[in-house]
């Protein structure tokens, strides 16, 4: 029992670390195509305007994407407009100017997200504003929960059955010293 409960605490553990993992990687790799994308959409005056043909496309793919401009002023969000707002921090303006790439867990309306942000760079590499892409960790945490009910259900199994096995085993080994009693 010990042994399967420390493999099955090291598989969790692996595999959700790599799905965070790839999960991060893509979500990265979506708010760098769409700062690239909305770095298009620079008017003649310097200024992001994002148009929302560019914004609905981008958001077919699942994410939430949220269009800032150079001061972090909201210009355009891919969700319903009833929908919560999407909780970006100085901090994470702060870090997309670095390039830092980070991910960060927000909630938001029950719903746990992902989220990063990305600078938008024009021509000459100015920064004309920035995009925040998030994604729900719901299928993510599906797939967890999956494999904890099959971790467990598999182990109290083979425990049920190793029993089993162990109880007749030890019955038929000691039948000698029971027939001498």
């Amino acid at each position: 029992a010990a042994a399967l409960v420390a493999f099955g605490s090291g598989v969790y553990l692996v595999l959700r670390g790599e799905l965070e993992r790839s999960f991060d990687a893509a979500l990265v790799a979506n708010a760098e195509h769409a700062a690239s994308a909305f770095a298009l959409d620079v008017g003649p005056d310097g200024r992001l305007r994002p148009t929302d043909r560019l914004l609905e496309q981008l958001a077919s793919t699942g994410g939430r994407i949220v269009v800032l401009d150079h001061d972090g002023v909201e210009l355009a969000d891919s969700s319903l407009p009833d929908a919560a707002v999407l909780p970006l921090t100085s901090g994470d303006i702060a870090l997309a100017d670095r390039h830092a790439r980070q991910v960060r867990e927000v909630s938001v309306s029950g719903d746990v997200l992902r989220l990063t942000v990305e600078p938008v760079l024009a021509a000459g590499s100015a920064r004309v504003g920035y995009v925040a892409w998030a994604e729900s960790t719901a299928g993510v945490r599906g797939v967890l929960g999956t494999v904890i009910a099959a971790l467990l259900l598999g182990g109290l199994l083979v425990i049920a059955l190793a029993l089993m096995a162990g109880l007749t085993l030890a019955r038929r080994a000691l039948e000698p010293v029971a027939n001498v009693t």
